[in-house]
Formats: C-alpha cells, sequence, structure tokens
C-alpha cells in the first residue's frame, strides 16, 4: 500500500467526521486532503500540527471537532509514516 492509500484507509477508519467510512462508494472522500496530509509529513511537521490541519477541515465543513478521533488518526498516521507504509 503507497502512502495515499494508507492515509485514505486511516482518514477513513479513525477520522471519518462524516460517517462515510462504511461507503464503498465514497472512499473516496477525503482524498482532497491527503496532499496536503502528505506536503506536512515529508516537512517533517508535529503531531500537533497534524491535529490542527484535521481540525481545521472539521471547522470549514461546519463539523463538531472530535479531539479522540483526531488524535487516533494522527497517531495511526505517524506509525505508518514511521514504518515506512
Amino acid at each position: 500500500m503507497n502512502n495515499f492509500e494508507t492515509l485514505r484507509a486511516i482518514l477513513l477508519r479513525d477520522w471519518d467526521p462524516l460517517s462515510v467510512g462504511e461507503n464503498p462508494n465514497l472512499a473516496d472522500e477525503y482524498d482532497a486532503y491527503i496532499p496536503g496530509l502528505l506536503r506536512l509529513i515529508e516537512g517533517n511537521c508535529s503531531a500537533d500540527r497534524l491535529e490542527g490541519y484535521l481540525l481545521d477541515i472539521e471547522h470549514g465543513l461546519h463539523l463538531r471537532p472530535d479531539p479522540a478521533a483526531i488524535a487516533l488518526a494522527v497517531k495511526n498516521i505517524f506509525e505508518a509514516v514511521h514504518r515506512g507504509a
């Protein structure tokens, strides 16, 4: 699995603020946010910065943030990146 697919899977499984993760027809729902995540990761950003990025997205969608989901997604993103997924 490449980084894009790994991030897609993590966003759908762990973050999923729109609750689309169970619908295979909506698997690309968060794809527009992945390039930004990749840029941040490639720039060696902090976990706080990634959390802020996801939080900003939720605010932009006028959603009530879920800090636990954001933290889980960021944790899993960092773990995937560090193990070279």
